[in-house]
Protein backbone atom coordinates (compact mmCIF):
# COMPACT_ATOMS: atom_id res chain seq x y z
CA UNK A 1 0.00 0.00 0.00
CA UNK A 2 2.98 2.42 0.52
CA UNK A 3 3.33 5.20 -1.86
CA UNK A 4 7.27 5.66 -1.20
CA UNK A 5 10.35 3.26 -1.24
CA UNK A 6 11.76 2.06 1.77
CA UNK A 7 14.79 3.41 3.11
CA UNK A 8 17.06 0.28 3.09
CA UNK A 9 17.95 -2.11 0.40
CA UNK A 10 15.36 -1.72 -2.63
CA UNK A 11 14.11 -4.92 -4.73
CA UNK A 12 13.28 -4.45 -8.03
CA UNK A 13 9.86 -5.30 -7.75
CA UNK A 14 9.18 -3.62 -4.70
CA UNK A 15 5.34 -2.56 -4.53
CA UNK A 16 4.49 1.18 -4.96
CA UNK A 17 0.70 2.30 -4.54
CA UNK A 18 1.01 5.22 -7.11
CA UNK A 19 -3.16 5.25 -7.58
CA UNK A 20 -4.91 8.56 -9.16
CA UNK A 21 -6.26 9.22 -5.28
CA UNK A 22 -3.45 9.37 -3.51
CA UNK A 23 -1.88 11.73 -6.12
CA UNK A 24 -4.75 14.23 -6.05
CA UNK A 25 -5.17 13.58 -2.47
CA UNK A 26 -0.97 15.25 -2.34
CA UNK A 27 -1.42 17.17 -4.67
CA UNK A 28 -4.37 18.97 -5.30
CA UNK A 29 -6.47 18.65 -2.23
CA UNK A 30 -7.40 22.30 -1.87
CA UNK A 31 -8.34 22.85 2.04
CA UNK A 32 -5.22 21.24 2.77
CA UNK A 33 -2.70 22.46 0.66
CA UNK A 34 -4.36 25.73 1.90
CA UNK A 35 -3.57 25.03 5.80
CA UNK A 36 -0.59 23.64 5.10
CA UNK A 37 0.62 26.76 3.07
CA UNK A 38 0.09 28.81 5.81
CA UNK A 39 1.77 27.05 8.54
CA UNK A 40 4.51 27.12 6.08
CA UNK A 41 4.48 30.95 4.84
CA UNK A 42 3.98 32.02 8.82
CA UNK A 43 7.52 29.96 9.67
CA UNK A 44 9.15 31.65 7.38
CA UNK A 45 7.64 35.26 8.56
CA UNK A 46 9.10 38.35 7.43
CA UNK A 47 12.91 39.99 6.61
CA UNK A 48 13.83 42.54 8.55
CA UNK A 49 16.44 44.98 6.75
CA UNK A 50 18.66 47.23 8.54
CA UNK A 51 18.82 50.62 6.90
CA UNK A 52 22.29 52.74 7.82
CA UNK A 53 21.60 55.69 6.62
CA UNK A 54 18.69 56.37 8.84
CA UNK A 55 19.08 53.63 11.54
CA UNK A 56 16.02 52.38 10.61
CA UNK A 57 14.53 48.77 10.07
CA UNK A 58 11.83 48.12 7.44
CA UNK A 59 10.32 44.75 6.97
CA UNK A 60 10.32 42.66 3.32
CA UNK A 61 7.46 40.09 2.52
CA UNK A 62 8.69 37.39 0.95
CA UNK A 63 7.08 36.05 -2.02
CA UNK A 64 4.89 33.37 -1.96
CA UNK A 65 6.45 29.65 -1.06
CA UNK A 66 6.26 27.19 -3.96
CA UNK A 67 4.82 24.41 -1.50
CA UNK A 68 6.76 20.76 -2.52
CA UNK A 69 5.62 17.63 -1.76
CA UNK A 70 8.52 15.94 0.24
CA UNK A 71 8.52 12.15 -0.85
CA UNK A 72 9.19 10.83 2.48
CA UNK A 73 5.67 9.78 2.20
CA UNK A 74 4.04 6.59 3.84
CA UNK A 75 0.71 5.06 4.83
CA UNK A 76 0.88 3.22 8.48
CA UNK A 77 -0.71 -0.04 8.89
CA UNK A 78 -0.95 -0.92 12.66
CA UNK A 79 -2.53 -4.21 13.27
CA UNK A 80 -3.45 -5.00 16.94
CA UNK A 81 -0.23 -5.91 18.93
CA UNK A 82 -1.69 -9.20 19.89
CA UNK A 83 -1.95 -10.76 16.50
CA UNK A 84 0.67 -8.06 14.18
CA UNK A 85 4.73 -8.79 14.50
CA UNK A 86 6.44 -6.60 17.76
CA UNK A 87 9.97 -6.55 15.46
CA UNK A 88 10.12 -4.79 12.73
CA UNK A 89 11.86 -7.02 10.20
CA UNK A 90 11.93 -5.33 7.13
CA UNK A 91 9.02 -5.90 4.81
CA UNK A 92 6.72 -6.46 7.59
CA UNK A 93 4.43 -4.06 9.92
CA UNK A 94 5.01 -2.86 12.93
CA UNK A 95 2.68 -3.63 15.71
CA UNK A 96 3.81 -2.12 19.16
CA UNK A 97 4.95 1.52 19.99
CA UNK A 98 7.02 3.79 17.60
CA UNK A 99 9.84 4.94 19.60
CA UNK A 100 10.14 8.55 20.41
CA UNK A 101 12.12 10.21 16.89
CA UNK A 102 11.90 13.81 14.90
CA UNK A 103 11.20 13.87 11.54
CA UNK A 104 14.21 15.20 10.44
CA UNK A 105 16.06 12.63 12.11
CA UNK A 106 15.18 10.10 9.77
CA UNK A 107 16.42 12.46 6.71
CA UNK A 108 19.83 13.16 5.48
CA UNK A 109 21.41 15.84 7.12
CA UNK A 110 21.52 18.38 4.31
CA UNK A 111 17.86 18.81 5.21
CA UNK A 112 18.28 19.69 8.71
CA UNK A 113 17.21 23.43 8.07
CA UNK A 114 14.41 22.37 5.64
CA UNK A 115 11.31 23.56 6.79
CA UNK A 116 9.48 20.43 6.47
CA UNK A 117 6.03 19.77 7.90
CA UNK A 118 4.52 16.61 8.50
CA UNK A 119 0.67 16.38 7.99
CA UNK A 120 -0.61 12.79 10.04
CA UNK A 121 -3.96 11.70 8.96
CA UNK A 122 -5.91 9.01 10.37
CA UNK A 123 -8.20 7.27 8.20
CA UNK A 124 -10.39 3.81 8.82
CA UNK A 125 -11.21 4.99 12.32
CA UNK A 126 -11.17 7.40 15.26
CA UNK A 127 -7.53 7.04 16.47
CA UNK A 128 -6.91 6.96 21.08
CA UNK A 129 -4.53 5.84 23.77
CA UNK A 130 -6.24 2.25 23.16
CA UNK A 131 -5.30 2.09 18.97
CA UNK A 132 -2.13 3.90 18.18
CA UNK A 133 -2.58 7.38 18.80
CA UNK A 134 0.08 9.80 18.43
CA UNK A 135 1.70 11.14 21.77
CA UNK A 136 4.05 14.28 21.57
CA UNK A 137 6.20 16.30 24.02
CA UNK A 138 5.07 19.80 23.41
CA UNK A 139 7.05 22.49 22.65
CA UNK A 140 10.22 19.65 22.48
CA UNK A 141 11.00 21.57 18.89
CA UNK A 142 11.31 25.00 20.50
CA UNK A 143 13.93 23.50 23.34
CA UNK A 144 15.95 21.75 21.17
CA UNK A 145 16.71 23.53 18.07
CA UNK A 146 18.54 21.33 16.31
CA UNK A 147 18.20 17.54 15.28
CA UNK A 148 18.67 15.19 18.50
CA UNK A 149 21.05 11.85 18.47
CA UNK A 150 18.51 9.21 16.80
CA UNK A 151 19.55 5.61 18.18
CA UNK A 152 19.27 2.68 15.84
CA UNK A 153 17.19 -0.10 16.88
CA UNK A 154 17.46 -2.34 14.20
CA UNK A 155 15.03 -2.93 10.91
CA UNK A 156 15.65 0.93 9.91
CA UNK A 157 13.95 1.68 12.94
CA UNK A 158 15.28 5.45 15.47
CA UNK A 159 14.65 5.92 18.84
CA UNK A 160 15.32 9.03 20.61
CA UNK A 161 17.09 8.10 23.76
CA UNK A 162 15.14 7.86 26.52
CA UNK A 163 16.90 10.57 29.10
CA UNK A 164 15.62 13.19 26.43
CA UNK A 165 12.18 12.96 27.00
CA UNK A 166 10.45 15.01 29.59
CA UNK A 167 8.08 12.17 30.50
CA UNK A 168 5.86 14.15 32.55
CA UNK A 169 4.95 16.49 29.61
CA UNK A 170 4.03 13.66 27.21
CA UNK A 171 0.79 14.21 26.01
CA UNK A 172 -1.46 11.86 23.75
CA UNK A 173 -3.20 13.40 20.93
CA UNK A 174 -6.74 11.75 20.37
CA UNK A 175 -8.12 12.37 16.73
CA UNK A 176 -11.30 11.95 14.53
CA UNK A 177 -10.34 10.03 11.27
CA UNK A 178 -9.84 12.30 8.56
CA UNK A 179 -8.75 15.36 10.82
CA UNK A 180 -5.15 16.44 10.21
CA UNK A 181 -2.26 16.95 12.84
CA UNK A 182 0.39 19.22 11.38
CA UNK A 183 4.34 18.43 13.12
CA UNK A 184 6.96 20.58 13.09
CA UNK A 185 9.77 18.80 12.00
CA UNK A 186 11.88 18.82 15.31
CA UNK A 187 8.88 18.22 17.61
CA UNK A 188 9.67 14.95 19.49
CA UNK A 189 6.08 12.79 19.09
CA UNK A 190 6.06 8.91 19.26
CA UNK A 191 2.66 6.49 18.64
CA UNK A 192 0.98 3.72 21.61
CA UNK A 193 0.19 0.07 20.66
CA UNK A 194 -3.11 -0.61 19.10
CA UNK A 195 -4.57 -2.82 21.78
CA UNK A 196 -8.18 -3.30 20.32
CA UNK A 197 -8.65 -5.83 18.13
CA UNK A 198 -9.21 -3.50 14.99
CA UNK A 199 -6.55 -2.48 12.35
CA UNK A 200 -5.29 1.30 12.67
CA UNK A 201 -4.17 3.07 9.24
CA UNK A 202 -3.03 6.07 9.12
CA UNK A 203 -1.43 8.52 6.28
CA UNK A 204 1.50 10.63 6.76
CA UNK A 205 2.89 13.28 4.19
CA UNK A 206 5.31 15.71 4.00
CA UNK A 207 5.51 19.25 2.49
CA UNK A 208 8.16 22.27 2.11
CA UNK A 209 8.92 25.02 0.28
CA UNK A 210 10.51 23.65 -3.64
CA UNK A 211 14.03 25.57 -3.24
CA UNK A 212 15.17 23.48 0.06
CA UNK A 213 16.74 20.15 -0.38
CA UNK A 214 14.51 16.88 0.94
CA UNK A 215 16.79 14.37 2.70
CA UNK A 216 16.11 12.05 0.03
CA UNK A 217 17.88 13.24 -3.28
CA UNK A 218 17.07 9.90 -5.05
CA UNK A 219 13.84 9.91 -4.68
CA UNK A 220 11.35 12.17 -6.58
CA UNK A 221 8.96 15.31 -5.18
CA UNK A 222 6.80 17.71 -6.74
CA UNK A 223 5.39 20.90 -6.66
CA UNK A 224 2.18 21.08 -5.05
CA UNK A 225 -1.25 23.10 -5.43
CA UNK A 226 -0.72 26.94 -6.85
CA UNK A 227 2.33 26.74 -8.91
CA UNK A 228 4.22 30.12 -8.75
CA UNK A 229 6.86 29.64 -11.47
CA UNK A 230 5.77 32.05 -14.02
CA UNK A 231 4.51 34.68 -11.64
CA UNK A 232 6.68 37.94 -11.07
CA UNK A 233 8.52 38.44 -8.07
CA UNK A 234 6.04 41.32 -6.11
CA UNK A 235 7.28 44.54 -5.23
CA UNK A 236 10.43 44.19 -2.09
CA UNK A 237 10.79 40.55 -2.60
CA UNK A 238 13.93 38.92 -0.93
CA UNK A 239 15.54 37.22 -3.66
CA UNK A 240 17.32 33.82 -3.10
CA UNK A 241 20.70 32.77 -3.34
CA UNK A 242 22.07 30.86 -6.28
CA UNK A 243 21.48 27.58 -5.06
CA UNK A 244 17.97 27.97 -3.54
CA UNK A 245 17.58 29.32 -7.49
CA UNK A 246 18.64 26.17 -8.67
CA UNK A 247 16.64 23.84 -6.37
CA UNK A 248 13.19 25.71 -7.33
CA UNK A 249 14.23 25.87 -10.91
CA UNK A 250 14.18 22.31 -11.16
CA UNK A 251 11.30 21.53 -8.75
CA UNK A 252 8.16 21.16 -11.28
CA UNK A 253 4.85 20.31 -11.00
CA UNK A 254 3.62 16.79 -12.97
CA UNK A 255 0.80 14.80 -13.95
CA UNK A 256 -0.31 11.55 -12.36
CA UNK A 257 1.19 9.91 -15.35
CA UNK A 258 4.84 11.60 -14.60
CA UNK A 259 4.47 10.76 -11.07
CA UNK A 260 4.34 7.22 -11.51
CA UNK A 261 6.53 6.90 -14.21
CA UNK A 262 9.38 9.29 -11.98
CA UNK A 263 9.02 6.55 -9.23
CA UNK A 264 9.47 3.43 -10.77
CA UNK A 265 12.48 4.86 -12.77
CA UNK A 266 13.80 5.66 -9.35
CA UNK A 267 12.93 1.74 -8.27
CA UNK A 268 14.72 0.69 -11.53
CA UNK A 269 17.98 2.24 -10.13
CA UNK A 270 17.85 2.52 -6.58
CA UNK A 271 17.65 -1.58 -7.52
CA UNK A 272 20.64 -1.99 -9.73
CA UNK A 273 23.42 -4.14 -8.68
CA UNK A 274 25.97 -1.26 -8.95
CA UNK A 275 23.41 1.19 -6.72
CA UNK A 276 23.13 -1.49 -3.83
CA UNK A 277 24.86 0.53 -1.44
CA UNK A 278 22.88 4.08 -1.91
CA UNK A 279 20.65 3.22 0.89
CA UNK A 280 23.43 3.32 3.07
CA UNK A 281 24.03 7.33 2.22
CA UNK A 282 20.46 7.51 4.03
CA UNK A 283 21.61 6.22 6.99
CA UNK A 284 23.12 8.87 9.03
CA UNK A 285 22.79 7.09 12.53
CA UNK A 286 25.22 4.48 11.58
CA UNK A 287 29.18 4.38 10.97
CA UNK A 288 30.39 2.09 8.00
CA UNK A 289 31.09 -0.58 10.20
CA UNK A 290 27.58 -0.64 11.69
CA UNK A 291 27.86 0.96 14.89
CA UNK A 292 25.79 4.07 16.43
CA UNK A 293 27.33 7.68 15.79
CA UNK A 294 26.82 8.95 19.40
CA UNK A 295 27.80 8.06 22.98
CA UNK A 296 24.26 8.38 23.97
CA UNK A 297 23.85 5.37 22.11
CA UNK A 298 25.86 3.11 23.96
Amino acid sequence: FDFSLPKGLIDPDAPLYLGRAIFELIAHHQELLECVQSVVEHESGEEETNNDDDDTTTCQHKKPIRLYSNPVQHIRLKPPASVGPVKAERGSVKADATPWHQDSGVLTSDADETQVWTVWIPLGSDVDEFNGCLQVVPKSHQEFQTVVPHCPLGAGILSIPDTLIDKAHVQPVPMKRGSILILHRRLFHASVPNLTDHLRSSLDLRYQPAHQPTGRSYFPGMVVGHDYKNEKDTAGAVHQDQKEQELEETAVSVSHEEWQRLWYEARRILSAPENQEIWKDFDRWHTHDGMATHDMCA
